[in-house]
Parts: structure tokens; sequence; C-alpha cells
């Protein structure tokens, strides 16, 4: 949720207005801390947080009538 609210903030706020790009890392992966050993295991649960991450993020910044009706 932190995450979330920082880029929102960012969003709203531009260091620089007339240049307003805004950069977001994704979190830390605490959890899959094993990520240097380079086993595709270790990559693959390293891209599926940063879906759900990206997944999480879209779901904040954007309400519910811009993500299309439940079907």
């Amino acid at each position: 949720k932190q995450a979330i609210s920082s880029v929102k903030a960012a969003i709203e706020k531009p260091r620089n207005p007339s240049f307003p790009f805004v950069e977001c890392e994704f979190p830390a992966l605490e959890a899959l801390n094993k990520l240097g050993d380079g086993s595709l295991r270790s990559t693959l649960q390293a891209e599926e947080a940063n879906i759900a991450f990206i997944s999480k993020l879209v779901k904040g910044l954007a309400p519910a009538p811009f993500m299309g009706p439940k079907v």
C-alpha cells in the first residue's frame, strides 16, 4: 500500500511539472531473497510477484469503471 501511495503522490505532484515522468521501482521481494541464484524457479517467482504488484498498482490508480465491466 505504501508503494501505491507513493506512486499516486508522484503522479499528482511530479518533481519537474514540465516533464511529468514517473519512475517506479518494484518493492523488495524479501520472501524471495534467493534471487541471486539464477534458477528458473526464482526468476518465475520474481516475475509473478512483479505482475501481482502491477495488478495492485493499476487497481489502486484506476477507478473500477475504467477497468471494464465484470462479466
